[in-house]
């Protein structure tokens, strides 16, 4: 299966998304099912159809209350949120209480138009309102962990972000026989071909035997690809100025002048305040 395909169903299963509650709504009406037939001794379309009435008001029920959770009581002080489920708590056991009613009236029923609603005796009744409850605190449960979720990641990003600001360590190159530290500050632009890039400092160049995204990769945030076989120290750039066509031409502190493709050209936009 192609990456990308794979990254989308990985997004997707992870907490939040729609196949994670897809797969959830699939589990509860596995369930439901087996203590039916366990319980009742149900045939296999009265089986498949008592627990769809049993899934189908909790997943309506639930499609409506997530979102509201999500945007009205989240960001609101605990003890407003405390109120705000016990509302919302009763509000979603007695309608799924009554929907699950309906729907098992509707089964027995003569069509859909024509049918008569049985309460639950006490016992069912009781564990109809229980369930109910139960499943509200699940789903509050889950927006909370979304949300909670939703934050650490922000927050990963962000740490990530920061990390990739901070100078890289110095790289090692060859001068002869010898290995000598290079200070990544130094290096103004690095040119690549194939399994081989330039390093080009104020001093000198580098040949090393590294393709240019893996030194784009260890190099981090301060250098810039704005062509396909050219790295620049955004550091290191002393002017740029609007060279037609979507591109740009930068002044480099050596004296040397390149052209940033127009993809190269929107990254170095995005540094301009």
């Amino acid at each position: 299966m192609p990456a990308v395909p794979i990254a989308i169903i990985s997004r997707e299963m992870r907490l939040g998304g729609r196949a994670f509650y897809a797969a959830t709504l699939l589990a509860l009406f596995v369930a439901y099912a087996g203590i039916l037939a366990i319980t009742f001794g149900f045939g296999l379309a009265e089986l498949m159809g008592s627990a769809a009435a049993n899934i189908m008001p909790i997943a309506l029920l639930g499609a409506a209350v997530r979102p509201i959770l999500r945007g009205l009581v989240l960001a609101r002080p605990v003890i407003i949120q405390a109120v705000a489920h016990a509302a919302f708590a009763t509000s979603f056991t007695m309608l799924l209480y009554w929907l699950v009613m309906v729907l098992l009236g509707v089964m027995s029923g003569r069509s859909v138009v024509e049918f008569n609603v049985t309460p639950f005796r006490s016992p069912a009744a009781v564990w109809q309102l229980f369930q109910g409850l139960i499943i509200y605190a699940l789903i509050a449960v889950l927006v909370h962990a979304e949300a909670l979720a939703e934050k650490m990641r922000a927050t990963s990003r962000d740490i990530a972000s920061d990390e990739s600001d901070v100078a890289p360590a110095r790289l090692f190159v060859r001068l002869g026989e010898d290995i000598r530290p290079l200070d990544p500050s130094r290096i103004i632009l690095i040119r690549g071909a194939d399994d081989y890039a330039e390093l080009v400092t104020a001093s000198g160049t580098h040949l090393v035997r590294m393709t240019l995204a893996t030194l784009g990769e260890r190099l981090g945030a301060r250098f810039i690809r704005v062509h396909r076989s050219l790295l620049v120290n955004i550091d290191r750039i002393g002017r740029a100025e609007p060279a037609g066509g979507g591109r740009m031409l930068l002044h480099m502190e050596n004296g040397e002048m390149v052209t940033a493709s127009r993809s190269g050209t929107r990254l170095l936009r995005e540094r301009v305040i």
